[in-house]
């Protein structure tokens, strides 16, 4: 944990609809300065993100989930990422985490590829490089820089530098979320 670090808090309750209808209570905890909100699902239930950043600099992200997600989590024979990074649970009321497995820290380590899965990625590698030159031939600079920063460099470059990490460090090295944890210099 750093300065720049924030916290990332799940509650489980009965109503997540109802709760997140009214964000009046993440004033509770200090004045909101910005704030980003999203809705996603999970075990086909509809669960939301509030992120905050208070007046003091502290950020943190919460996530609503239905309670019915405490007992999937329980009955699932591995922990989702979201929970397997590491997890404390700060107040149950119901006893409803006292079945969740321990957090094994493997979550956001890539999974060692086959060679069909190397060589798909390599091909999507020198496929997309074909759009991305016919869109500078066309003049569409715009469509270009998306094929090199966002298909090339974000969707195949990364995983192919996270799987070189890999390799160099018996797949055990967490690169995170699109690389968020690998710092320059760390794994050379």
């Amino acid at each position: 944990m750093d300065l720049l670090s924030d916290y990332d808090v799940v509650f489980a309750v009965t109503d997540a609809d109802r709760f997140t209808r009214d964000d009046a209570w993440e004033a509770a905890y200090g004045t909101p300065m910005v704030r980003f909100s999203d809705a996603g699902e999970l075990n086909h239930l509809t669960t939301y993100f509030h992120g905050v950043l208070y007046d003091d600099y502290i950020k943190i992200d919460y996530t609503i989930r239905p309670e019915a997600l405490l007992e999937y989590v329980a009955a699932g024979t591995v922990l989702p990422d979201s929970l397997d990074v590491g997890y404390r649970v700060l107040l149950d009321k119901d006893g409803g985490t006292a079945a969740w497995k321990p957090p094994t820290f493997r979550a956001h380590i890539p999974a060692q590829p086959t060679e069909a899965e190397y060589k798909t990625l390599i091909e999507e590698f020198w496929w997309s490089t074909t759009y991305m030159a016919k869109s500078l031939c066309r003049g569409e600079v715009v469509f270009a820089k998306w094929c090199l920063d966002c298909e090339l460099k974000v969707d195949v470059l990364r995983r192919l530098l996270e799987w070189r990490v890999e390799l160099d460090h018996g797949w055990s090295v967490k690169p995170g979320v699109h690389g968020s944890g690998v710092v320059a210099g760390s794994y050379a």
